[in-house]
């Protein structure tokens, strides 16, 4: 129809113009959600004036054919999305285990597997928060749009004048009109682009972990044998240091909390009166991990942390075995170092 094409060429092409620049997550935020507003003010207009001129019908089709533009402003989501994935050196599907950090990945030498202090990680996560702020936008714009759709089409065929119009439109039954279905105009994809720019968020906080986590199985310190002196008695070892890579994981998980706090107060730069982002990420992962009295900030730094000490275990679990005496005292301390 006319008026979704006008969309399409208008605000939403304005939208799918805004590009972000490196560093510069705030512009990008304020001039995309300017934009995002102007397509939602053109759907809701769009819409406000299809269900008074076009005939009752034909009304559901036609909101239909309008609410397609959510379904292409979600798509701005997803390009940006899939962008920041090529330019931070990981794949879209990885995201789905953003919280598997033993999960092969074939290149950990990308921006996403570097700590926070390395200037291209940076920018990755200022950009995953931009497009978390986005889709947050995205979705709250749709609720209300969608409800007002269902709460007028509800209105307008349980009201006897409505009926009386559809008949003078030519619906022979009028049957037709009372069966109309409206729980299909509800819109999924922006719920699932929220969930990706969570996943996302999730995905570049762990990063970092999977370089030491992915060492772990193939690393000599399980199948070591204890140190001989040269006379060729066996040196006694009465405690044992964490291995190089447990040390490695332990200093990041020391340092995730100023980390996601950085993260965090991008987020609240960008967009001071936004549910802030722990709140954001723990609604769209499908699982929380904090316990019932932590603050959001606590429970998403658990949701890393455990992720972290799950996939320790799981990769000692495909060490060779059997280990070494040696081996079993380092698995031992190790073991305490990640867990403490």
């Amino acid at each position: 129809m006319a008026e979704a094409d006008r969309i399409q060429g208008g605000s939403l092409g304005a939208l799918r113009a805004v590009e972000y620049e490196t560093g510069r997550a705030e512009a990008y935020v304020r001039d995309a959600a300017r934009e995002m507003d102007c397509v939602f003010s053109d759907i809701s207009e769009t819409l406000d004036n299809l269900l008074v001129v076009v005939p009752a019908a034909m009304v559901r089709r036609a909101a239909e054919d309008v609410l397609v533009a959510v379904s292409e402003a979600s798509g701005v989501i997803s390009a940006g999305i899939a962008t920041l994935a090529d330019s931070a050196g990981f794949d879209v599907s990885d995201l789905a285990a953003a919280t598997e950090l033993d999960t092969p990945i074939p290149d950990l030498t990308g921006a996403a597997f570097q700590p926070l202090a390395n200037e291209d990680k940076l920018d990755a996560v200022s950009r995953s928060v931009a497009l978390a702020l986005l889709a947050e936008q995205l979705e709250n714009h749709t609720a209300t749009v969608v409800a007002n759709v269902r709460h007028r089409l509800a209105d307008m065929y349980s009201h006897p004048q409505s009926l009386i119009a559809a008949a003078l439109n030519g619906q022979n039954e009028v049957s037709e009109t009372m069966d109309l279905e409206t729980a299909d105009l509800d819109i999924e994809v922006p719920e699932l682009s929220a969930v990706a720019a969570a996943q996302a968020v999730v995905f570049l906080l762990g990063g970092a972990f999977r370089a030491p986590l992915e060492r772990i199985p193939a690393s000599s310190v399980w199948h070591g044998a204890a140190a001989r002196s040269s006379m060729g008695v066996t040196v006694p070892q009465f405690s044992c240091a964490p291995s190089e890579d447990a040390v490695d994981i332990g200093e990041k998980m020391h340092i995730l909390l100023p980390e996601l706090e950085q993260a965090v107060a991008m987020h609240a730069q960008c967009a001071p009166d936004a549910m802030p982002l722990y709140t954001f990420v723990l609604q769209h992962m499908s699982a929380c991990d904090g316990e019932e009295d932590d603050s959001p900030l606590l429970a998403m730094l658990a949701l890393v942390l455990r992720s972290v000490q799950r996939a320790f275990v799981r990769q000692v679990c495909c060490v060779e075995a059997p280990l070494s005496a040696l081996g079993c005292r380092q698995l031992a301390a190790d073991t305490e170092y990640i867990a403490s």
